[in-house]
């Protein structure tokens, strides 16, 4: 009985980290590198607090995330390495590029070294800029020459009269 609880309990927490996986959620390892930065922009000024900063392995894994306490400042955020040891995909490996975002618009990458250790840190400093709509122009408004003015004019005058002798025809008979 005691190894089927066991059983059970891995069953579930392989469940727990798949779904973490596919939901688009960072899954810890035992294993983290850590970023931080004390000059990170956002439109042209210090990052705003509340503002998230996530960071992407090259496959588009979250490994890290943070939101904003310190205005124009982020960390120390673990991005968690890649555990060699599962199928699944957690992070960051040696030698990958971090992709990194503030409030999702590209912020920035870094290159992780090959010879990094558990819990390294390192300094990047981010920017992004939020990206402005272009206006579409309003074709300005045309004002009718007179000629076509007086076209219109004259089939409406055209059409009411062909109307008043229906009307005429029709009271006559």
């Amino acid at each position: 009985m005691h190894r089927s609880v066991i059983s059970s309990v891995m069953a579930a927490i392989g469940a727990l980290v798949l779904l973490a996986t596919v939901a688009g959620a960072q899954t810890p390892t035992v294993e983290w590198v850590n970023f931080f930065s004390s000059h990170t922009i956002l439109d042209g000024q210090p990052v705003p607090v509340g503002a998230v900063i996530r960071a992407y392995d090259p496959t588009g894994i979250l490994c890290g995330q943070f939101t904003v306490v310190t205005a124009g400042s982020y960390g120390f955020m673990p991005c968690y390495v890649d555990d060699l040891n599962t199928p699944l995909d957690e992070g960051i490996r040696p030698g990958d590029l971090v992709s990194f975002t503030i409030n999702g618009l590209s912020a920035g990458q870094f290159p992780v070294p090959t010879d990094v250790n558990n819990g390294d840190a390192f300094e990047v400093d981010l920017a992004a800029t939020t990206p402005t709509p272009t206006p579409t122009p309003t074709p300005p408004f045309v004002i009718p020459e007179p000629l076509t003015i007086t076209m219109v004019g004259l089939g409406l005058a055209g059409l009411a009269g062909y109307v008043r002798r229906q009307r005429r025809q029709r009271r006559d008979s």
